[in-house]
């Protein structure tokens, strides 16, 4: 976060990334204490934050098509494991670093 740009939405990204949202007030404080308003001159990090949290929730997606392939014990494992690479691949496809 060392070059983001600071105000409330990278400010209660960073807090929530660190778990210390509530402890300093929760966003509704932090929106009453915070001047700024989002600007067009901070989109390239929006950007960034949005990206992440898509291919987080992805993961998460793909995480759970890659439990449900293990629990079923009908599946050889070895098709089992090709699944589940299938599975991780394809949701991560489309996302640049």
């Amino acid at each position: 976060m060392e070059d983001a740009p600071i105000d409330l939405l990278t400010v209660s990204d960073e807090l929530k990334n660190q778990k210390k949202l509530e402890a300093v007030g929760g966003n509704m404080y932090l929106s009453d204490i915070m001047t700024s308003v989002f600007t067009s001159a901070h989109v390239s990090r929006y950007i960034s934050i949005v990206k992440d949290k898509s291919s987080l929730r992805k993961l998460m997606k793909a995480s759970a098509m890659i439990s449900k392939i293990a629990e079923d014990e009908t599946i050889p494992v070895r098709e089992s494991i090709e699944k589940a690479q299938e599975a991780l691949f394809d949701s991560m496809s489309g996302i640049t670093k």
